[in-house]
């Protein structure tokens, strides 16, 4: 074990040292519009670029396979990557995983940065930091948005981001597609949900400005989307086009307004969404990727945004089963795009876009400003990255920054409802907690408690067992734990109906029901039967702790409800 471990550390030496030759290799002045006049026109369209790729092939391999079977034309193959990278001079790659370890992350950043004629932009989807996208317990997670929202702190907002953005740069990622800021109105948005910092746009903003200057500050480009604003879908655009048919006033007053906040603070980018909004673009079947209407009208000239604006991938079937590669990303540049995340086929997008500019259709003017501010910002990047946090491994979960993650979560809990006398009832009444999961070691630090009794019961439970179960509750005050196990993103916020009847049942004998929930706020319409409501938002420990901390009267509630 000891020469493994010493092994790993050489390893990760080598590839400091390669990252600090890199980097002292970019410090002579980066002049983007000397770069700029040293590009080639294929070149230039290729900076335009942002690929996917996997940051370890191997360990990887299921994830490939389940990407092949959704969007078969992808290639993420690492050689192919690498080849990309060589011969087109692409602009930057977004990496995605589930088995990766930060080495394998830090090892294949520095080898594509040493091989790139420009600084690479690398990309990743860190929405609550790394902890989706890398092996478990290899990196820590954060919570969700909506968890975060439900503080109304925009200062612990705020460092989230900073701390995020510390562990982003430790991996030598410098662009983060965060934060989501649509506003989530839509109980059943299948692809928002948790991502989005809650139902009131002012919220939205507050929080949202607060993340995006933490993520900067800590020298990380940071990006707000799905601009005009997906929160109010019914629809996942990575597999359909969803509409969204507001009048341009609510599209003014809910979806935009955290856009313009964010807009006014400086953010350095904004993501598109892959929407209909016939109120902002006239013509029929126009998605807002492809739509001038809105990115250069709405966008660009009413709103006075400046900074990059990116598609969403653009191999999600919402705009790849609309419009073949190639000529979808000709069609985005066109309406005003000026980078285009995932083309399906970077060589083919390129091809289609030269040719595009050779025709007259796209102006090599254009591709310049594009490609100008593209290198601005890497400009940004490198005057303001944290060189000495490169590589830096330790920063992945410090005790800062757990520190701070169990702060948001203990000020995240939210009493929904109670009875005037609840803290007097805490106080002074024995606990049953009956806990609704599938996981068998949540909630293990309720048993230890001699204050409380516990029992752990199957989240679908079956109807002939309620009845029993109830019975054999001697105390007169009941917890009903709920952690769903489909809560994330999605619209999971229904209670199974063996839940709602067991709490049914205990009102019939007379006791005294809280329900706590880890999972969906919009799951409190489904136990409205009982005494007391407590959200913990997340089914995680921090926020056991914390939900357990209000039972057992050592603090109180101080979230609110987000939605």
């Amino acid at each position: 074990m000891i020469v493994i471990r010493k092994f790993w550390l050489l390893n990760l030496f080598f590839m400091s040292l390669v990252s600090v030759a890199y980097i002292y290799s970019m410090q002579c002045a980066f002049d983007p519009s000397s770069v700029l006049k040293s590009l080639s026109l294929r070149q230039k369209i290729a900076q335009l670029c942002i690929i996917a790729a996997v940051s370890n092939e191997e360990k990887n391999q299921e994830l490939l396979e389940g990407w092949y079977k959704w969007q078969p034309r992808y290639c993420l193959k690492t050689d192919y990557v690498k080849q990309l990278v060589t011969k087109e001079n692409i602009g930057g790659v977004i990496f995605y995983g589930k088995k990766t370890l930060p080495q394998d992350q830090i090892a294949l950043t520095n080898e594509l940065q040493s091989m790139s004629l420009l600084p690479l932009i690398i990309a990743m989807d860190a929405e609550r930091g790394l902890d989706n996208w890398f092996a478990e317990d290899s990196v820590m997670s954060w919570p969700l948005n909506i968890t975060v929202g439900a503080t109304d702190d925009p200062q612990l907002s705020y460092q989230m981001g900073c701390e995020i953005g510390k562990q982003l740069v430790a991996l030598g990622v410098n662009w983060n597609f965060a934060p989501v800021v649509d506003v989530n109105c839509n109980q059943n948005n299948p692809v928002i949900g948790g991502r989005s910092f809650g139902a009131d746009p002012d919220l939205v903003s507050r929080m949202g400005v607060a993340f995006t200057k933490g993520l900067q500050d800590a020298g990380v480009l940071a990006c707000a989307k799905h601009f005009p604003g997906h929160g109010d879908t019914d629809m996942d655009s990575h597999l359909e086009l969803p509409t969204i048919a507001h009048t341009r006033e609510r599209l003014d007053a809910i979806e935009l307004a955290p856009f313009r906040a964010l807009i006014q603070s400086g953010v350095k980018s904004i993501m598109l969404a892959h929407l209909l909004m016939p109120a902002l673009e006239k013509s029929p079947e126009c998605p807002t990727t492809v739509s001038r209407a809105i990115v250069t009208d709405l966008l660009k000239k009413e709103l006075h945004y400046d900074g990059l604006v990116i598609s969403d991938a653009l191999g999600m079937k919402a705009v790849a089963d609309l419009v073949e590669p190639g000529e979808l990303e000709v069609r985005a540049l066109e309406a005003g795009v000026d980078i285009l995340l995932c083309p399906v086929d970077p060589v083919c997008a390129i091809d289609a876009i030269e040719v595009a500019v050779h025709q007259g259709r796209l102006k090599e003017d254009d591709i310049d400003m594009k490609v100008l501010k593209l290198l601005e910002a890497k400009q940004w990047l490198e005057s303001h990255s944290k060189k000495r946090d490169a590589n830096n491994v330790e920063l992945l979960g410090n005790d800062q920054a757990l520190a701070l993650k169990k702060q948001i979560y203990e000020k995240a809990i939210t009493l929904v409802k109670a009875p005037i006398d609840y803290q007097s009832l805490l106080e002074h009444t024995k606990l049953a907690i009956v806990s609704f999961s599938n996981n068998r070691i949540i909630n293990a630090d309720f048993a230890r408690d001699h204050h409380l009794s516990y029992m752990r019961v199957p989240y679908n439970l079956e109807s002939y067992e309620i009845e029993s179960l109830a019975k054999a509750i001697c105390e007169e005050h009941v917890v009903v734990s709920i952690h769903n196990p489909l809560w994330w993103v999605c619209s999971s916020y229904k209670i199974p109906d063996g839940i709602k009847a067991i709490i049914t049942v205990l009102k019939e004998l007379r006791k005294t029901v809280t329900v706590v929930i880890f999972g969906s706020p919009y799951s409190v319409d489904e136990v409205q039967e009982a005494d007391a409501i407590i959200l913990g938002y997340e089914d995680i420990s921090d926020a056991h702790q914390a939900a357990l901390a209000i039972l057992m009267t050592q603090q109180k509630a101080q979230g609110c409800t987000p939605v």
